[in-house]
Order: structure tokens, then C-alpha cells, then sequence
């Protein structure tokens, strides 16, 4: 129900009806209709976003459990994603890319914040618009309220598509623990102390080989990570999120200049300043680069790659993923014994 012309959009409002795989009918709402995402919206199968609005006098949110790994059964946002830059027909796609890292992710239980996902068809106004996925909003302060008690007012959530923004808070933070960890040496542990008390390293590592195999627009674009500054709540250090994940394993696409962008990448290239360029305020991807090539300068970090490759090839203790079975809401903050990573160190070998 979003109309593009030319680089205009409409937003549509309109009533949403939410079936499951029997047809039967689980909940309905009234809300708008818009874009979601850029480039794939020049396809005849666009990317929507929905929110139910609670003025418009029907009801203030979709009240269903959508996703099968998560037992949160309210939301008044989602998106349903036509599978974006793997799109097919319109990018000759796999139409899978994105919502298989991403579930990949959850199953194994890495450090990160994912896009939930189940397929679904779409019928607008009765005319079938194809195989859609309805998708979880991260970068919704109902979510980090939910899973960490972070109302939106108490989150840093910032984002990189070619420019940073906040979406929610601040980026000025962030970049103060830039400079702490670019301008100090990283080998000194009072130092490294000061970082892993503002940082989730584990996030970071999880999210280097998570994105580094073969994706086109590693850092430069669709990246995201978030911080909670509520006491009482969880996620208090800064950890990265799933965004769009679908220029990856021999997708076309290269935006950042890797040298090659299939799953043969060579996973020491964030080492590679020449690829980054100068970090400055509109260049958060060299950003990253420089802290990982910093903190490498610690051995506790793992950050280095072939540390990380051998902590991958063997199980270890971890924390557990928030997205528990339905009636067990683990957190992400809790410990407990979790699943080992796959052995993603001799696949790269």
C-alpha cells in the first residue's frame, strides 16, 4: 500500500488482518502503511512498515505471538520485508539471505539483537503481492523495552546507512569511547578494564565474522548498536543489532570495496585501513576498523582473528540468548550455559 513515484511516497493507512498457515483469523488493526528501506523500494515488490495507531480508534497494537522464537505477543510496529537487496525477481535473489543469518544467529545464540522472523503471503486490497516476511522492529523502543527494560527515553541506538544518525539518544558517547580506545594503549589492562565496562566485546566479535563473510556492505551500511542507560534495566554496554543482512554469501553487491564479496572474504580485512578510509563523523565504518585493530593490541579480547577463529572451534560457556522458548524470557545479561558457536574457525581455514 505504499505508492512510489518518482522518489515520492505515500503513506497509505489502512486496516491490517493477521492469518496463520490454516487461514484462521488471529488479529486485525487500523494503522498506516510506509516505506521501508531505500534502493528496493524501485522494485514492484516493496518493503513495508506497519503501525497500529491507537488514535485512529481501533486498537493500539497486534496482539498475537508472530514469532515462534520469542514469547513477546504485543506489537505496534512491524515490518514486512520482500526480502530487500535479495529480492527476486528484482535482484535475481535467493529471496532468503537476510532472514537466514538472522535466524542462524538466534539458533546458535550469538551476543547480538535480530530481526525475528516468519515467511508470510501478502494480499493487498485482495490482490496477492508474493512471498513477504514479517520481521521484528529492532530500532523500536518497544522492543529494547521488552527484552532489556530500556524505555526509548533511557537508549543510545545509533545507525549507519553511508551517514550515522541516532535514532534514539546520542552519538556523542560512542564517540567518546572511540577516542578512549583509539588514543590509549589497548595492552595496558586497567585500560581494556575502562572498555569492557562500556563495551560488549562478545557483541563485537559475534558481529565481525557474523557479517565479514562475504557481505558487501560490512559497516559502511546497515549497521546498528545500542546501549541502555536505564540502571535498572539490562543491555547497560554498547552491543550491534542485525540489519539488513541479505549482501551476504555470493551476493553481487560490494558497496565497501572488499576486495572480493562472496564467503571466501578474508576475514582479517577490517585490519585493511586502506579499505576504511579516514573515521571521521560521516565515516563510522573506519570508526570500527580502528577500535578492532586497538583492541587487538589485548590479548584477552579475542578480537584478533585467528583468537576468535580458535575460540569458535571449541564449545565454551556463554551467555544465554534472550529470545528463550515461550514462558522461559531468558535475558541476554543472564548466565548460564548456552549452546557452542559452530565451528566457524575451520570453515574460514
Amino acid at each position: 500500500m505504499i505508492l512510489n513515484n518518482g522518489g515520492n511516497t505515500t503513506i497509505a493507512e489502512g486496516n491490517i488482518e493477521y492469518f496463520d498457515a490454516g487461514q484462521a483469523l488471529l488479529d486485525e488493526s487500523l494503522g498506516e502503511f510506509n516505506e521501508h528501506s531505500g534502493t528496493s523500494n524501485s522494485n514492484d515488490q516493496r518493503n513495508i512498515d506497519y503501525i497500529v495507531r491507537d488514535e485512529f480508534g481501533y486498537d493500539d497494537e497486534i496482539e498475537n505471538q508472530l514469532f515462534r522464537g520469542s514469547d513477546r505477543n504485543d506489537f505496534e510496529r512491524i515490518i514486512l520485508k520482500s526480502a530487500a537487496g535479495d529480492n527476486f525477481p528484482g535482484y535475481n535473489g535467493a529471496h532468503i539471505r537476510d532472514a537466514y543469518v538472522q535466524s542462524l544467529s538466534q539458533v546458535i545464540g550469538l551476543k547480538l539483537d535480530e530481526r525475528s522472523y516468519e515467511p508470510c503471503l501478502v494480499y493487498v486490497n485482495g490482490q496477492y503481492w508474493g512471498v513477504y516476511e514479517t520481521r521484528e522492529k529492532v530500532d523500536d523502543n518497544d522492543f529494547t523495552e521488552y527484552y532489556y527494560d530500556q524505555p526509548g527515553e533511557s537508549v543510545d541506538l545509533i545507525q549507519e546507512y553511508g551517514s550515522i544518525w541516532a535514532d534514539y539518544g546520542s552519538t556523542a558517547p560512542w564517540w567518546e569511547l572511540y577516542l578512549f580506545i583509539t588514543g590509549n594503549d589497548m595492552s595496558d589492562p586497567a585500560n581494556y578494564a575502562v572498555v569492557k565496562d562500556s563495551l560488549s566485546t562478545l557483541s563485537m566479535i559475534d558481529h565481525d565474522p557474523e557479517r565479514v563473510r562475504g557481505h558487501g556492505s560490512w559497516l559502511a551500511f546497515n549497521t546498528m548498536w545500542w546501549r541502555g542507560k536505564d540502571p535498572d534495566g539490562d543491555h547497560k554496554k554498547w552491543g550491534y543489532c542485525c540489519w539488513d543482512m541479505d549482501w551476504i554469501l555470493g551476493s553481487p553487491h560490494n558497496e565497501f570495496g572488499f576486495p572480493e564479496s562472496t564467503p571466501l572474504n578474508d576475514p582479517c580485512d577490517h585490519t585493511n585501513e586502506n579499505i576504511g578510509g579516514t573515521p571521521s563523523a560521516t565515516n563510522f565504518a573506519s570508526t570500527h576498523f580502528a577500535m578492532f585493530n586497538a583492541l587487538m593490541d589485548n590479548d584477552e579480547s579475542g578480537i584478533a582473528i585467528p583468537r576468535a577463529l580458535r575460540r569458535t572451534d571449541q564449545p565454551r560457556p556463554r551467555l544465554r540468548n534472550h529470545r528463550g522458548p515461550p514462558g522461559q524470557p531468558d535475558r541476554l545479561d543472564r548466565p548460564g550455559d548456552g549452546p557452542p558457536l559452530p565451528a566457524l574457525g575451520r570453515h574460514l581455514r
